[in-house]
């Protein structure tokens, strides 16, 4: 009589993870993968502000070097934003291709902290901009610096 009664009684089996888990916490695991601070915060459109004409007057042969490492730096800063709106970052990339050839080590240095902060914003919206930059930044490796070759790995 008593195996009769065993057999009606079902028992649920639970996987390893839900029982490491409270039966709640899946659903607070669901409502905070969307529940970020960057979701409250408005979208910044860095790329607006380096427009053709600055980059016309950044690619200037007369400009001197530090006021271009200046340029490079501030818009290193601009890319630091917690939100940035994705935009068309060819002409920023333009630039940023030519200084990193640059012969003045400061201002090449600026360029690969630009292409770093550049491919970490836009991620995916930057696959043209990253293949652009792919070769200078590689030739980079051939500098003797430990700060420049360290700063080109964390870029790539």
């Amino acid at each position: 009589m008593i195996a009769n009664s065993n057999e009606n009684v079902r028992v649920a089996r639970l996987t390893r993870k839900e029982r490491s888990q409270p039966l709640d916490s899946k659903h607070q695991a669901e409502e905070e993968k969307g529940d970020d601070g960057l979701d409250l915060l408005d979208e910044v459109d860095v790329l607006a502000k380096y427009n053709t004409e600055w980059q016309e007057q950044l690619l200037d042969k007369k400009k001197p070097w530090k006021e271009k490492q200046t340029a490079m730096d501030t818009l290193n800063q601009d890319l630091n934003l917690p939100k940035i709106k994705p935009g068309d970052s060819s002409g920023v990339v333009r630039v940023v291709k030519q200084l990193l050839t640059d012969s003045m080590p400061a201002v090449s240095h600026s360029a690969i902290k630009v292409c770093g902060s550049l491919a970490r914003k836009f991620k995916k919206d930057f696959t043209m901009g990253a293949k652009e930059l792919i070769v200078p930044l590689l030739l980079r490796f051939k500098e003797k610096k430990t700060v420049m070759i360290e700063d080109t790995h964390a870029a790539l």
